[in-house]
């Protein structure tokens, strides 16, 4: 399944109004799936539920992020940081991190 482009639009105008978006619509299921956020900066940011699956993730910073119930199957996670990342219930099968 290729990414919706307008969750990836609106990810990509930074995480502040993001997770204001967020806010306005908890019952969304953002699809980020096959994006690249190679490089991201998506402290804090919350993607909950987020489908991530097959996204680039290389290097970019979760720290803090939050991934209640994301899928990131087959995501490539190779360098990104995680720290104190909330990945409760999160799918990472087959996903990397080298």
């Amino acid at each position: 399944m290729a990414n919706d482009d307008h969750h990836t639009a609106r990810l990509m105008r930074g995480v502040a109004a993001w997770n204001a978006w967020r806010d306005e619509n908890p019952h969304v299921h953002p699809n980020l799936s096959e994006t690249d956020l190679s490089g991201a900066n998506l402290v804090n940011a919350n993607l909950n539920g987020a489908n991530l699956n097959g996204a680039t993730l290389f290097q970019a910073n979760l720290n803090g992020a939050t991934l209640n119930g994301a899928t990131l199957f087959e995501a490539n996670l190779s360098g990104a940081t995680l720290i104190n990342a909330n990945l409760n219930r999160a799918n990472l099968s087959d996903s990397s991190r080298s």
